[in-house]
């Protein structure tokens, strides 16, 4: 009994573990993505190579969480998602604009690592509504790399209001998870929010302020 539950508690501190230096990992990468660093052509491949990596890992050693993204996607909302993915595809096409642009990457590596598996990992320990909220402070963290390297862009009250944006996005997104148990809905918003700004030249705020959303 007692090495079983030794057993299962080095499973627990490997989990964590696997987390922690996965997160980090995942957040170097994409601060390194932004910085002037030598080679830097490299950084970006670097990133979408091991993003997934890291992600596989964490949900890897994470079975609970990773049955419940499992689960999570036969939700209805899928129909949702995928029409309005073939909304943009159709929209870029007919605007003979890049229809790669339309899965940039941040709706789904942002919604996979941040509501798919942080929230639900997170609410083993502090439940639900404040993972929820733990979860949206990281999502601004992350795209605090914008202000560390590219503050010109964003002078005076632009500057808290990016902040103030990628926190309250990350709460939406993180709300709407807890609501609909999937990231459908959510990658729906994310897309169509930066889809926008391809398609109309007079909303090309979105992006400025809403850039990662």
């Amino acid at each position: 009994m007692q090495q079983q539950h030794n057993h299962s508690a080095e499973k627990g501190v490997k989990a964590k573990l696997s987390v922690i230096i996965a997160e980090g990992v995942i957040f170097l990468l994409f601060y390194a993505t932004m910085a002037p660093l030598p080679n830097s052509t490299l950084i970006y491949p670097a990133f979408e190579i091991l993003v997934p990596v890291c992600l596989g890992l964490m949900f890897w050693f994470n079975r609970g969480v990773a049955w419940t993204a499992v689960k999570s996607l036969g939700n209805p909302d899928m129909f949702v998602f995928f029409f309005v993915l073939l909304f943009w595809i159709y929209i870029f096409a007919i605007k003979h604009i890049n229809v790669i642009s339309v899965f940039w990457e941040p709706e789904f590596v942002d919604e996979i690592n941040f509501r798919l598996f942080l929230i639900p990992f997170l609410a083993i320990f502090i439940g639900t509504k404040k993972a929820v909220f733990v979860q949206s402070v990281l999502f601004a963290l992350y795209y605090f790399s914008f202000l560390v390297f590219f503050p010109q862009a964003y002078p005076g009250i632009y500057y808290t209001l990016f902040i103030v944006d990628m926190f309250s996005m990350g709460i939406l997104y993180g709300v709407i998870y807890m609501i609909r148990k999937s990231i459908y809905i959510d990658m729906s918003i994310h897309l169509s929010l930066y889809a926008m700004s391809f398609v109309v030249v007079s909303l090309g705020w979105i992006p400025y302020l809403f850039l990662p959303t």
